[in-house]
């Protein structure tokens, strides 16, 4: 059976707590997933409609809920929860404007479930659509989809699956979609999977982290959750999330929110509710999981240093500088200039930036002791200096009577822009001098020799300027 690293965080700091509230029934809960302030769920508490079987069996409906837990509402009864589907497993795009789910029936002994979206317009969602043949495979089931990272121009769905050519019973495969809804061959995600079943995956974009359930590693229960980290298209790091997260029954959908402060699992622990007291661990219920560590949301903006302009197209380069062996972060920005980060509160961090036709630029950031303490965002800007050939300046000091070299004379060149001193320069034996300048700039020439006026010279050097230029 493969194995796993042990738990790289403290579980000491971590504080779990069954919901209440409008969350958790006698009845199973899952598949909780944060989006803002709202708690989006999955409930098997509905009674089939029409259905022939006596009793009536149970389905399964999408709920969501408010951060207080004191109201939850079905998700559009109708258009997404069927009165005799069971309906399940949210996951939506950023911007919310698209949500992939799961829906699925009774067939003889066992449950069937195919993947669906809807998209947004305005407050309206559309009718739900089957994801295409590949990604649905007739006589398979299709479930647990999460949406992942960027990749090329598309967007990566991740889902679970009994389908052909996988490991073992339910894998986590891999496929992506563009805008129009045209999805890619599904793969299955080879490094994390094993040969009996692996479920419930949910990607963490701040770090780069797939976690998922899985019962074929050596573990604390019948399931418990694990993570490992995208590097590329190759998944590494396998580790078991630990004992409290883990337990000796069945832990799975875990899901974390932006900040990765809050995360929420679906458990059948004892503690959760129950219809009959000889089958306590029967349901499910819902987590929520916080870590008391802190972690805040950085914002990095990059700047041209000259402009003041913004600058898109620039890569970042994040490096924690408290844990020398965490992987850099690298983000690259083509079309705008702002980067999203997640560090902790304690952290110290340094930023390089690069651009191709600039110099790199990096700055160095004690989170405790520069992050606001009024709840406004943590911003940090870079400025980014652009490229030039310097020329030489020949600067030659001359007596104003005889136009004979003047020797022994103090010469300052000054940048105009911003008034700083650039140079400062004394020959006591000629005339000569010699400075770096850059094309495009203003400069001043300030002249004082003891016994003689001072004498100062405000000039540009042209933007196309090359080798040397003379100024007397």
């Amino acid at each position: 059976e493969p194995g796993w690293q042990q738990p790289d965080f403290d579980d000491s700091k971590l504080n779990i707590t069954h919901l209440d509230g409008s969350v958790n029934t006698p009845y199973s809960e899952h598949a909780p997933l944060l989006i803002d302030d709202d708690l989006y769920f999955t409930s098997l508490r509905f009674e089939k409609k029409k259905d022939e079987h006596k009793p009536s069996r149970v389905i399964s409906k999408i709920v969501k809920t408010n951060e207080e837990l004191s109201q939850s509402v079905l998700l559009q009864n109708g258009k997404f929860n069927s009165d005799n589907l069971f309906t399940s497993s949210p996951t939506k795009t950023e911007d919310g404007n698209l949500m992939i789910y799961s829906v699925c029936d009774y067939f003889g002994g066992e449950i069937r479930c195919d993947l669906y979206y809807s998209k947004k317009t305005d407050d309206s969602w559309a009718e739900p659509v089957r994801l295409p043949v590949g990604v649905n495979v007739a006589g398979k089931t299709q479930t647990h989809p999460n949406i992942g990272p960027e990749k090329g121009g598309k967007t990566v769905l991740y889902f679970s699956s009994d389908r052909p050519l996988g490991k073992g019973g339910m894998d986590i495969w891999e496929t992506s979609f563009d805008s129009d809804m045209n999805f890619s061959e599904p793969l299955r995600v080879a490094k994390i999977n094993t040969v009996d079943d692996d479920i419930t995956p949910f990607y963490f974009k701040a770090k780069n982290e797939l976690f998922f359930s899985s019962n074929g590693r050596e573990g604390f229960g019948a399931f418990d959750i694990y993570k490992a980290t995208r590097l590329g298209d190759n998944y590494e790091n396998v580790t078991n999330l630990g004992k409290g997260i883990n337990t000796s029954y069945i832990d799975m959908f875990y899901s974390v929110n932006k900040t990765g402060e809050v995360a929420h699992i679906s458990s059948n622990r004892p503690g959760s509710m129950y219809l009959e007291s000889k089958f306590e661990t029967c349901c499910f219920d819902i987590y929520k999981v916080h870590n008391n560590e802190c972690v805040i949301d950085l914002l990095a903006l990059t700047f041209d240093d000259e402009t003041k302009a913004d600058l898109n197209g620039v890569t970042l380069v994040l490096k924690d500088l408290n844990n020398p062996d965490a992987e850099d972060i690298i983000l690259t920005e083509e079309e705008i200039n702002d980067f999203d980060f997640v560090v902790d509160c304690n952290g110290k961090y340094q930023i390089t930036a690069t651009k191709d036709g600039y110099l790199p630029s990096s700055i160095q950031i004690d989170v405790a002791k520069e992050m606001p303490q009024d709840g406004s965002p943590f911003e940090k800007k870079i400025y980014l200096k652009p490229e030039v050939d310097e020329i030489v300046l020949e600067v030659v000091t001359l007596e104003k009577a005889t136009r004979e070299a003047l020797a022994g004379a103090n010469v300052q060149l000054v940048d105009l822009e911003s008034n700083a001193v650039i140079d400062i320069q004394s020959n006591a034996s000629g005339g000569n001098y010699s400075f770096n300048v850059i094309p495009g700039k203003k400069y001043r020439l300030i002249g004082k020799k003891t016994g003689y006026e001072d004498y100062t010279l405000d000039f540009d050097i042209p933007k196309n300027a090359k080798g040397k230029i003379k100024k007397e």
